[in-house]
């Protein structure tokens, strides 16, 4: 309808809730979102993939909406993963 306007599409195949945070300090909220293999995506405002941890056979799929935050206080933030394999999944993105 005319009060609903798709911004973006992306074929990330979602196992959890994603979260919106601000990743690469710049003030604006990236989407963080994982899938069935394990890998997590940092999307853009415009859904494009602005960084990606590939997962595969060696990581549980993400089961659980990303937690993100600055741990060591160092200006960049730190993604946490808890997986099925009882492993926590901490994840530094390059941005």
């Amino acid at each position: 309808g005319k009060d609903v306007k798709t911004l973006f599409r992306n074929t990330v195949a979602l196992t959890a809730p994603p979260v919106l945070a601000d990743v690469n300090g710049d003030g604006t909220a990236e989407l963080v979102c994982g899938d069935a293999s394990g890998a997590v995506s940092v999307l853009g405002r415009d859904g494009k993939v602005l960084w990606r941890f590939p997962g595969g056979s060696d990581h549980s799929p993400v089961v659980a909406t990303p937690l993100v935050e600055d741990l060591d206080h160092d200006g960049r933030a730190e993604i946490l993963l808890p997986g099925t394999d009882h492993f926590l999944l901490c994840l530094r993105p390059r941005l």
